[in-house]
């Protein structure tokens, strides 16, 4: 994808394949107007204008399964950078789900599953009417280094360090709004008693960078 990452961004996990080649391309010639955006232009910029590109090569592309497969389909995209064929239901066998319902208490708090523990709800419910949510990236590390994945590194971290890593020939896996733009937070309480930021973010694979020339 080639959308620019802003401060919507939330957090990520770095694939890795040693002496992993860069794929240079013109992506003018390759999208069409507006569905590509360049990492120093503005946010809506024509692909005509986005010049110099750099994709990580040897990536398949997946669709989501369930509508709530967002995470497990960015990391089994990311996953065949490194050969691990890992489809988007084994990952989430592996992951487990809470599927208790969330309740809200007197003060009138959400408390609900804690998605940096597994996937929280159903994956083919909704996050509106809190049927479905997802998880967060500590359960897809540790279900990627079950399967062997090499992983640079995961948590928080800035867009910079992002566009460095894929420049650098890594696939990313980064959560972010859906829209890229910032949205109120709806944080909840998971039922083990933590705080769980919730800005309806959507996980994506960060697979190719463009520059302005």
């Amino acid at each position: 994808m080639g959308a620019r990452l802003t401060g919507a961004f939330a957090f990520a996990a770095i694939f890795s394949l040693s002496a992993a080649p860069l794929m240079p391309r013109t992506a003018a010639a390759a999208e069409p107007s507006g569905s590509m955006l360049c990492a120093s232009g503005p946010l809506h910029l024509a692909a005509a204008e986005c010049t110099d590109t750099r994709v990580v090569s040897g990536v398949a592309f997946y669709y989501q399964d369930h509508p709530l497969s967002c995470e497990e389909a960015s990391m089994s995209m990311a996953l065949t950078h490194q050969g691990i064929a890992l489809s988007q239901d084994q990952i989430l066998s592996d992951l487990g789900a809470d599927s208790r319902p969330m309740y809200v208490d007197q003060a009138g708090l959400v408390h609900w599953g804690n998605p940096y523990e597994t996937f929280v709800g159903n994956v083919d419910g909704n996050e509106s009417d809190y049927t479905g949510f997802g998880t967060y990236y500590p359960p897809l590390v540790r279900v990627a280094k079950a399967h062997g994945a090499r992983i640079l590194a995961y948590g928080s971290m800035s867009a910079l360090t992002i566009y460095e890593r894929v420049l650098a020939g890594h696939p990313v896996v980064a959560f972010a709004t859906w829209d890229w733009l910032w949205h109120p937070r709806h944080d909840y309480i998971s039922f083990d008693g933590r705080s769980i930021p919730d800005q309806r973010s959507h996980p994506r694979s960060v697979l190719d960078q463009q520059e302005r020339v």
